[in-house]
């Protein structure tokens, strides 16, 4: 008789072709936590610091607010899928 495997909802790892933007903002409020950032997007003097996600060409990047908080750098090189974006930032968090 084959085991029943339990599906949590809420875990992209059970589905990993179904990572949301969703899924990928809850990473960013938790970096964003940690570094004791504001979690609503924005610019300025008071975002300095701030993770925040960036979508074009079809892909997705985690980029970072500089210190005046007007610009911003790339976290992640290049635009990718939201699956391997969610496995990088799942590991800038365990680190």
């Amino acid at each position: 008789m084959a085991k029943l495997k339990i599906v949590d909802p809420n875990n992209p790892a059970d589905y990993p072709d179904r990572v949301s933007i969703a899924h990928l903002r809850i990473l960013i409020d938790r970096l964003n936590r940690h570094a004791g950032k504001p979690l609503r997007p924005g610019y300025g003097p008071e975002y300095a610091g701030q993770y925040q996600l960036s979508k074009a060409y079809g892909g997705y990047k985690l980029t970072q607010n500089d210190e005046t908080g007007c610009g911003e750098r790339d976290i992640t090189i290049g635009y990718v899928s939201r699956k391997e974006l969610y496995e990088r930032i799942s590991k800038l968090l365990t680190e």
